[in-house]
């Protein structure tokens, strides 16, 4: 199964470069040009991670990267912040809001697969610490002493 990976950005060019990127790596994409086209498809669709642009038309990146991280914190998207006007300022507000990493613009394509593959690995390893949490938890209940 590939991952599903949802690209914000309002500059066509970006998403679509990275669309081809990343479907050229084996993954699912989904374009969002704003923050309310990215809400839809976030109401929609389950994704594995999300490529968030600072700086949108309609609201922050921030404010989306807060959405998808309050929505399911559980089971919500990693997150990577893109900016091409980055600041000490922002980066640590994107850290502080759950963003697992943040890019500036322009990077380099082997920078952003690598990025990728290692968020995508970090959720896949939360959400394995999570199961395996649970299936401790129900075995150790009380109720099975």
């Amino acid at each position: 199964m590939s991952n599903r990976i949802l690209i914000i950005d309002d500059e066509k060019l970006i998403r679509e470069s990275l669309s081809h990127l990343l479907t050229g790596a084996g993954y699912q994409v989904d374009l969002a040009a704003d923050g309310d086209q990215a809400k839809q498809l976030f109401m929609h669709h389950t994704y594995d991670l999300a490529l968030i642009d600072l700086r949108l038309p309609d609201c922050s990146g921030i404010e989306l990267l807060k959405i998808f991280k309050t929505t399911d914190p559980e089971q919500g998207p990693m997150c990577i912040m893109m900016t091409a006007y980055g600041s000490v300022d922002s980066a640590v507000q994107a850290m502080r809001h759950g963003a697992y990493d943040y890019i500036n613009k322009p990077f380099k394509s082997k920078e952003i697969l690598l990025i990728i593959k290692l968020a995508l690995e970090a959720g896949r390893l939360k959400r394995e610490v999570r199961q395996i949490i649970k299936t401790q938890a129900k075995k150790y209940n009380i109720n099975n002493m």
